[in-house]
């Protein structure tokens, strides 16, 4: 468990967060994230009208646009690396919820309750204490995303207790 201390602005008492390490994120945290994206990028997709023929070209059909993923789209993620990580806050955020809505069954009414359960305990912080948590997560959706060590292989050709046989 990590104490991330958030220091005292204006008068306030600050406060604290504790986490767990990143260490405790698995493939399948990483497989959960994937898929609650990819549910975040359907609903953006379906709310588009379907893509018809290329103005330039009529014979060809349109490519279908990009979908991205604006900052209110993601609170649904932040919601489920709370509630895998979140383990107790000063600020009286109810981990329970967060947790209660990872463990729901994948599908738009886990992206709501996630969406929704973040957003609300979000409230609950002043900025500087959000802005501190914010910053401390940001390797967890680095690790998430598939960034950070991996395992290498030596020039020499010869194997590394992290890299697989050839």
């Amino acid at each position: 468990m990590t104490r991330v201390n958030v220091p005292p602005v204006d008068g306030d008492a600050g406060g604290w967060f504790e986490i767990r390490p990143l260490g405790f994120l698995s493939p399948d945290h990483q497989d959960d994230d994937d898929d609650l994206v990819d549910a975040l990028r359907d609903r953006k997709r379906a709310a588009l009208p379907p893509p018809g023929p290329d103005p330039l070209n009529p014979v060809v059909m349109a490519e279908e646009p990009v979908i991205t993923l604006g900052r209110k789209d993601l609170a649904p993620r932040f919601g489920l690396l709370l509630g895998l990580v979140l383990e107790g806050s000063s600020y009286g955020i109810d981990t329970a919820r967060l947790a209660a809505a990872v463990a729901m069954a994948p599908g738009d009414a886990r992206v709501d309750a996630l969406g929704t359960a973040f957003t609300e305990e979000r409230r609950k912080l002043p900025l500087h204490a959000w802005n501190t948590l914010r910053q401390k997560l940001e390797p967890y959706f680095g690790a998430l995303n598939g960034q950070g060590p991996k395992g290498t292989q030596p020039p020499d050709g010869t194997t590394s207790p992290t890299s697989p046989a050839t």
